[in-house]
C-alpha cells in the first residue's frame, strides 16, 4: 500500500539580515546612477513592448510595402504610395493613428498625383503650321470639381498653355475669360471704393479661376509649364503626405518594414543579435 503524501513541513520564515543578504546577490537592474536608470526603464519597456507585440499580419505588410515602396521613390511616386498605404487602413487603423480626418484629402491627393503620373506628351500644329510639343494631364474630375481639387496649390503658378483645334476646350476658356473678367473688374471696383470683399464674391472668382485654369491644363501645357505645375503640386502634397507616413508607420513591426525595404532592394535582411524581435 503506497505511504500517503505528508505535507511539508511550513518554512521557517526569514529574518531582515537574511532577505537583505539575499538581494545584495540578485542581479539590479538599477543603479545609483540616474541617467543609467531611465535608459535601463528605456530598455526594459522596448523588450516588454516587443515581447508582446503580435504577428506580421497581411495588411500590416501590404502597409509596409507600401510605405517601402514610397521611402525610395522620387517625390511624386512618394506621395502616391503613401496615399495608396493610407488607403488600406480600415476606420479603426485610422482612429487609432488618429487619420480619419485626413482620408479625404489623402484621396484627393491620390487623385491628383495619379493624373500626374499618366500624363502624355504630343504634338500640335500652331496657326502657320509650326510643329510644338504639348504635355497633357489626364484629370479625371469635371470642370466644377476644379476648385476641390486645383485650389490652393495651382493658384500662385503661372503658365502657358495651347490654344489647341479641341473646339470644347476653346469655347469654355473664351466664356470662363469673358466671366473671369467680369468678376475681376468687380474686384478692382470695391478694392477702389475702399470696400470689403464678401466671402461670396471671393468663393466665386476662386471657383472660375480654378475652371479656366482646369481647361487650360487640360487643353495641354508647355513642357516648362507642366513641370511648374508639378512643382507647385509636389511642394504642397509633400508636407501632408511626410505627415501621414509618419503615423502610419505606428502601424508597422520594425521587422515587417525592414523586410519590405530589403526585399525591394534585392537584397536579403543582415540578422543583428536584438537588432529587431522576430514575429512568431
Amino acid at each position: 500500500m503506497a505511504e500517503p503524501i505528508k505535507p511539508k513541513p511550513p518554512e521557517e520564515e526569514k529574518s531582515q539580515a537574511e532577505m537583505t543578504e539575499e538581494l545584495a546577490h540578485e542581479p539590479q537592474i538599477f543603479s545609483d546612477d540616474g541617467e543609467a536608470n531611465i535608459k535601463a526603464i528605456q530598455d526594459l519597456y522596448k523588450t516588454i513592448k516587443e515581447g508582446v507585440r503580435p504577428p506580421i499580419t497581411g495588411s500590416e505588410q501590404l502597409l509596409a510595402n507600401e510605405l517601402a515602396i514610397a521611402i525610395l521613390s522620387p517625390p511624386l511616386e512618394k506621395v502616391r504610395h503613401i496615399c495608396e498605404g493610407i488607403m488600406l487602413l480600415e476606420a479603426s487603423e485610422l482612429d487609432l493613428v488618429k487619420l480619419s480626418a485626413d482620408i479625404d484629402n489623402v484621396k484627393r491627393i491620390h487623385l491628383l498625383s495619379v493624373a500626374f503620373s499618366e500624363l502624355w506628351e504630343t504634338f500640335d500644329f500652331d496657326e502657320l503650321y509650326n510643329e510644338r510639343q504639348m504635355v497633357k494631364i489626364a484629370f479625371s474630375f469635371t470642370e466644377m470639381d476644379a476648385i476641390k481639387y486645383l485650389y490652393p496649390w495651382i493658384e500662385p503658378v503661372e503658365f502657358e498653355g495651347y490654344i489647341s483645334n479641341d473646339r470644347l476646350a476653346q469655347q469654355r476658356i473664351a466664356e470662363l475669360e469673358i466671366e473671369f473678367s467680369k468678376k475681376l473688374k468687380e474686384i478692382e471696383r470695391k478694392l477702389q471704393k475702399k470696400q470689403g470683399i464678401d466671402k461670396e464674391l471671393k468663393e466665386e472668382f476662386a471657383s472660375l479661376h480654378a475652371r479656366l485654369l482646369y481647361w487650360s491644363i487640360r487643353d495641354g501645357l508647355t513642357v516648362e509649364s507642366f513641370r511648374s505645375v508639378k512643382t507647385a503640386f509636389i511642394s504642397w502634397a509633400m508636407p501632408q503626405a511626410t505627415m501621414w507616413l509618419k503615423k502610419s508607420m505606428n502601424l508597422i513591426n520594425p521587422e515587417a518594414f525592414k523586410d519590405a525595404v530589403f526585399a525591394l532592394k534585392g537584397a536579403t535582411p543582415p540578422q543583428k543579435a536584438g537588432a529587431f524581435k522576430k514575429a512568431t
